[in-house]
Formats: structure tokens, C-alpha cells, sequence
């Protein structure tokens, strides 16, 4: 949980080289960035190596990101977005509640019971 915060925070931590391989703040902060080339890129919250074997690894330090967020469905404040889960849970439930309900109500063609 420490690395996590750290990774997701705005501290210059500038490690030289092993920065291609812990993920400080500057690497990890190109998973957030709004830059099409920066899209699923460092995905590592400690360390780069699931990066680098899966070629998403991306870290260039003289042109780091200039602006970060996502851009679609994410509410803005802050009592929101810790709410937006539960939401899609909630929404993912009804949705499978609902495909459970009609299978159900749908008369079985074909379906013999054998007695």
C-alpha cells in the first residue's frame, strides 16, 4: 500500500536508471496520462517487471506527461467517485439478476425431463 501511494503521488522522486524498473511517481504517472501514446502503459505500482515482459513499459523523462484524468464516466468530486463502484456493481448485479429472470421465465423447447 506504501509504493501504491507513493506511485500515485506528485513527489519528484527521480531515482536515475532504477526508475526503469521500481515504479516511482514520473513512470507510474504515464498510466494516467491523457497522451494516446501513453495508453495501457505502466501498469506496475512497485516494480516495472510485468511491464517489460508484456511490452507496456513506456518511460521517457525529458517528455513526461502534461496532463493526466480520464476522460469518460468518472463523476467529478470526490464523495462520487468513492461511490462509482458500488454502482457498477450494482448495476453489474441487476444486469445478471436480469439475464437469470428471463432464462427462467422462458418455457424450456425442447427440454424433456425423463420420468
Amino acid at each position: 500500500m506504501t509504493v501504491d501511494v507513493l506511485g500515485h503521488s506528485t513527489v519528484r522522486l527521480n531515482l536515475g536508471r532504477p526508475s526503469y524498473f521500481i515504479s516511482t511517481p514520473q513512470a507510474h504517472r504515464i498510466h494516467h496520462s491523457v497522451d494516446p501514446k501513453h495508453y495501457d502503459a505502466n501498469f506496475g505500482n512497485t516494480f516495472m517487471l510485468w511491464d517489460h515482459l508484456f511490452g507496456t513499459f513506456y518511460y521517457d523523462p525529458a517528455n513526461p506527461p502534461t496532463a493526466y484524468g480520464v476522460n469518460e464516466g468518472i463523476p467529478v468530486g470526490f464523495v462520487k467517485q468513492q461511490a462509482l463502484p458500488f454502482l457498477w456493481i450494482a448495476k453489474g448485479a441487476s444486469a445478471g439478476i436480469s439475464r437469470v429472470l428471463s432464462h427462467l421465465r422462458r418455457p424450456a423447447s425442447g427440454v424433456r425431463l425423463g420420468y
